[in-house]
């Protein structure tokens, strides 16, 4: 047995990332899911703004947070170039928009916010950043 350990290669290899490790290992695939944190906690306020009505001043809040959240969301998906995600959470950015507020309710509107919690969750899942980016 050496006293030394052996050491790294300074240069990753083919298909190595630095430190000599596979850059397929545990399904590393050079991607990180950046939008899953913030798809996650606008998946959340939209399911609790069923709870508000509409007209109240916690629905504002809710407002707020999702159409920030979406906005979040579109950054990570155009750097991931997965624009198939822009369109429908610009949609959302501009309908939960506070500053500009739509007039919408009923049961409608609450089965809506439940889809755009789903829809925030899969896009949170879906969008990828490249982790050199």
């Amino acid at each position: 047995m050496s006293p030394n350990p052996p050491r790294r290669p300074s240069t990753p290899g083919a298909g190595n990332r630095p430190g000599g490790r596979p850059s397929d290992r545990y399904g590393d695939d050079g991607t990180l899911r950046s939008a899953l944190v913030p798809g996650i906690l606008g998946g959340i306020a939209a399911l609790v703004g069923t709870a508000f009505a509409t007209s109240s001043g916690g629905f504002t809040v809710i407002r707020y947070v999702v159409a920030i959240l979406a906005l979040i969301m579109i950054v990570f998906a155009v750097q991931a170039k997965a624009f198939v995600w822009v369109v429908p959470l610009a949609a959302i950015a501009v309908l939960w928009n506070p500053v500009v507020a739509f007039g919408f309710h009923g049961t409608w509107w609450g089965i809506v916010q439940v889809l755009v919690a789903l829809l925030f969750v899969v896009a949170g899942v879906r969008i990828k950043v490249p982790a050199d980016a």
